[in-house]
């Protein structure tokens, strides 16, 4: 049996290749471990309390003392040309008055079903201690 030489100049190649696995095994150890974030947990309200709204202000839920809403009802609704569905899964919400310190018309649009059968219910506006409030527009099965 004839034994296999090996040069020198392979093994010196092979020890200079391991060298830099080496290198970079040791430079991602030194690298500081990765840890989360850590945020404190969200102050949930209790029962007594009410939610805390995120805007600069609450929203009027309900006309009461110092709500700046309509006193008068809005406007008759406009007609709307309704165009074409632009998918099956898409449903025509129609426009609406909203308040703005002054009665805007904001248009009616197409928006996707979020379930199957799903159908729109408009939103109104309701009168309610002297003033208006809005009663948002919902989903229903």
């Amino acid at each position: 049996m004839k034994a296999r030489r090996i040069s020198t100049r392979s093994v010196a190649d092979a020890l200079h290749r391991a060298s830099y696995l080496v290198v970079l095994g040791m430079l991602l150890a030194s690298l500081p471990r990765a840890t989360a974030q850590q945020y404190p947990p969200p102050a949930y309200p209790g029962p007594a309390q009410p939610p805390v709204y995120p805007g600069p202000a609450q929203p009027p839920a309900y006309a009461g003392p110092g709500y700046g809403g309509p006193t008068g009802a809005p406007p008759p609704l406009q007609q709307e040309a309704v165009p074409p569905p632009p998918g099956a899964a898409m449903v025509w919400t129609p426009g609406y008055w909203s308040w703005a310190g002054r009665w805007v018309w904001v248009p009616g649009r197409y928006v996707a079903r979020p379930y199957a059968h799903a159908v729109w219910v408009p939103g109104q506006w309701r009168p309610r201690h002297g003033s208006w409030v809005w009663v948002p527009g919902h989903w229903r099965r």
